[in-house]
Protein backbone atom coordinates (compact mmCIF):
# COMPACT_ATOMS: atom_id res chain seq x y z
CA UNK A 1 0.00 0.00 0.00
CA UNK A 2 1.44 3.34 -0.98
CA UNK A 3 1.65 6.28 1.40
CA UNK A 4 -0.84 8.22 -0.72
CA UNK A 5 -3.34 5.35 -0.68
CA UNK A 6 -2.94 4.91 3.09
CA UNK A 7 -3.72 8.55 3.88
CA UNK A 8 -6.53 8.70 1.35
CA UNK A 9 -8.20 5.64 2.90
CA UNK A 10 -7.67 7.10 6.37
CA UNK A 11 -9.37 10.34 5.30
CA UNK A 12 -12.29 8.40 3.79
CA UNK A 13 -12.74 6.37 7.01
CA UNK A 14 -12.69 9.54 9.13
CA UNK A 15 -15.23 11.21 6.84
CA UNK A 16 -17.53 8.17 6.99
CA UNK A 17 -17.36 8.18 10.80
CA UNK A 18 -18.28 11.87 10.91
CA UNK A 19 -21.04 11.28 8.35
CA UNK A 20 -22.47 8.41 10.39
CA UNK A 21 -22.54 10.53 13.54
CA UNK A 22 -24.42 13.28 11.72
CA UNK A 23 -26.89 10.82 10.18
CA UNK A 24 -27.52 9.11 13.54
CA UNK A 25 -28.05 12.48 15.21
CA UNK A 26 -30.64 13.47 12.60
CA UNK A 27 -32.34 10.07 12.89
CA UNK A 28 -32.63 10.37 16.68
CA UNK A 29 -34.08 13.87 16.29
CA UNK A 30 -36.76 12.69 13.84
CA UNK A 31 -37.52 9.53 15.81
CA UNK A 32 -38.08 11.58 18.97
CA UNK A 33 -41.12 13.07 17.19
CA UNK A 34 -42.19 9.96 15.31
CA UNK A 35 -40.78 6.80 16.93
CA UNK A 36 -42.43 4.35 14.49
CA UNK A 37 -41.27 6.16 11.35
CA UNK A 38 -39.90 3.74 8.76
CA UNK A 39 -36.51 3.94 7.07
CA UNK A 40 -37.58 5.15 3.64
CA UNK A 41 -39.68 8.01 5.00
CA UNK A 42 -36.96 8.81 7.50
CA UNK A 43 -34.37 9.04 4.72
CA UNK A 44 -36.73 11.26 2.73
CA UNK A 45 -37.04 13.63 5.73
CA UNK A 46 -33.33 13.87 6.58
CA UNK A 47 -32.02 13.94 2.98
CA UNK A 48 -32.24 17.77 2.58
CA UNK A 49 -30.27 18.35 5.79
CA UNK A 50 -27.68 15.79 4.73
CA UNK A 51 -27.26 17.42 1.32
CA UNK A 52 -26.67 20.80 2.99
CA UNK A 53 -23.95 19.15 5.10
CA UNK A 54 -22.44 17.56 1.98
CA UNK A 55 -23.25 14.00 3.03
CA UNK A 56 -24.35 11.69 0.26
CA UNK A 57 -26.02 8.50 1.47
CA UNK A 58 -28.15 6.09 -0.48
CA UNK A 59 -31.01 3.91 0.66
CA UNK A 60 -29.00 0.71 1.07
CA UNK A 61 -26.21 2.35 3.05
CA UNK A 62 -28.83 4.11 5.18
CA UNK A 63 -30.53 0.78 5.91
CA UNK A 64 -27.18 -0.83 6.73
CA UNK A 65 -26.34 2.00 9.14
CA UNK A 66 -29.67 1.64 10.92
CA UNK A 67 -29.27 -2.14 11.05
CA UNK A 68 -25.76 -1.83 12.56
CA UNK A 69 -27.12 0.43 15.31
CA UNK A 70 -30.29 -1.66 15.91
CA UNK A 71 -32.53 1.22 14.87
CA UNK A 72 -34.69 -0.59 12.32
CA UNK A 73 -38.41 -0.63 13.09
CA UNK A 74 -39.94 -4.09 13.32
CA UNK A 75 -42.98 -4.64 11.19
CA UNK A 76 -46.21 -5.11 13.12
CA UNK A 77 -47.29 -8.70 13.54
CA UNK A 78 -49.80 -9.95 11.03
CA UNK A 79 -53.34 -10.27 12.32
CA UNK A 80 -55.11 -13.55 12.77
CA UNK A 81 -56.34 -15.13 9.55
CA UNK A 82 -60.09 -15.31 10.00
CA UNK A 83 -61.25 -16.39 6.55
CA UNK A 84 -60.97 -19.97 5.37
CA UNK A 85 -62.58 -20.33 1.95
CA UNK A 86 -61.83 -24.04 1.35
CA UNK A 87 -64.29 -25.23 3.98
CA UNK A 88 -66.46 -27.42 1.75
CA UNK A 89 -69.73 -25.97 3.11
CA UNK A 90 -72.44 -24.55 0.88
CA UNK A 91 -71.82 -20.96 -0.24
CA UNK A 92 -75.03 -18.96 -0.58
CA UNK A 93 -75.46 -16.08 -3.02
CA UNK A 94 -75.41 -12.51 -1.73
CA UNK A 95 -79.01 -11.45 -2.35
CA UNK A 96 -78.55 -8.10 -0.61
CA UNK A 97 -75.92 -6.91 -3.10
CA UNK A 98 -78.35 -5.76 -5.80
CA UNK A 99 -81.23 -4.83 -3.48
CA UNK A 100 -82.40 -1.20 -3.44
CA UNK A 101 -83.17 -0.30 0.19
CA UNK A 102 -85.53 2.70 0.40
CA UNK A 103 -86.42 2.71 4.10
CA UNK A 104 -85.65 1.20 7.48
CA UNK A 105 -86.52 -2.39 8.45
CA UNK A 106 -86.36 -3.68 4.85
CA UNK A 107 -83.00 -5.39 5.06
CA UNK A 108 -81.00 -6.63 8.02
CA UNK A 109 -77.35 -7.56 7.52
CA UNK A 110 -75.04 -9.31 9.94
CA UNK A 111 -71.37 -9.84 10.56
CA UNK A 112 -69.04 -11.44 13.06
CA UNK A 113 -65.90 -9.76 14.35
CA UNK A 114 -63.06 -11.11 16.44
CA UNK A 115 -62.00 -9.30 19.61
CA UNK A 116 -58.65 -10.23 21.15
CA UNK A 117 -58.69 -10.50 24.96
CA UNK A 118 -56.16 -11.72 27.53
CA UNK A 119 -57.89 -15.13 27.63
CA UNK A 120 -58.10 -15.54 23.85
CA UNK A 121 -60.71 -14.39 21.35
CA UNK A 122 -64.29 -13.27 21.83
CA UNK A 123 -66.66 -13.27 18.88
CA UNK A 124 -69.05 -10.35 18.49
CA UNK A 125 -72.09 -11.01 16.30
CA UNK A 126 -73.80 -7.87 15.02
CA UNK A 127 -77.08 -7.36 13.15
CA UNK A 128 -77.54 -4.01 11.45
CA UNK A 129 -80.38 -2.29 9.63
CA UNK A 130 -78.97 -1.67 6.14
CA UNK A 131 -80.85 1.61 5.61
CA UNK A 132 -80.23 3.40 8.92
CA UNK A 133 -77.00 1.49 9.68
CA UNK A 134 -78.22 1.13 13.26
CA UNK A 135 -77.12 -1.91 15.25
CA UNK A 136 -80.38 -3.67 16.10
CA UNK A 137 -78.96 -6.86 17.58
CA UNK A 138 -75.68 -8.04 19.06
CA UNK A 139 -74.22 -10.88 21.07
CA UNK A 140 -70.74 -11.80 22.27
CA UNK A 141 -69.62 -15.37 22.64
CA UNK A 142 -66.41 -17.22 23.37
CA UNK A 143 -67.04 -19.69 20.55
CA UNK A 144 -67.75 -19.26 16.86
CA UNK A 145 -70.85 -21.44 17.00
CA UNK A 146 -74.20 -20.49 15.56
CA UNK A 147 -75.80 -19.76 18.96
CA UNK A 148 -74.29 -16.26 19.19
CA UNK A 149 -75.53 -15.30 15.74
CA UNK A 150 -79.00 -16.69 16.50
CA UNK A 151 -79.23 -14.68 19.75
CA UNK A 152 -78.20 -11.49 17.91
CA UNK A 153 -80.78 -12.22 15.20
CA UNK A 154 -83.54 -12.86 17.76
CA UNK A 155 -82.70 -9.59 19.50
CA UNK A 156 -82.93 -7.75 16.16
CA UNK A 157 -86.28 -9.35 15.29
CA UNK A 158 -87.72 -8.32 18.68
CA UNK A 159 -86.88 -4.68 17.91
CA UNK A 160 -88.67 -4.69 14.56
CA UNK A 161 -92.07 -2.97 14.48
CA UNK A 162 -95.00 -5.34 14.03
CA UNK A 163 -95.85 -4.06 10.50
CA UNK A 164 -92.30 -4.60 9.18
Amino acid sequence: MTRQNYYKQRMIRERLTVDEKLVLELIRKERSYMPRLGCRKLLYLVQPELEVAGVMIGRDRFFALLRRHNMLIERPKRGVRTTYSRHGFAVYPNRAKDMQVTGPHQLLVSDITYIRTDEGFMYLSLVMDAFSRKIVGFDSSDTLEMDGVMRAGAQAIKQLPSEA
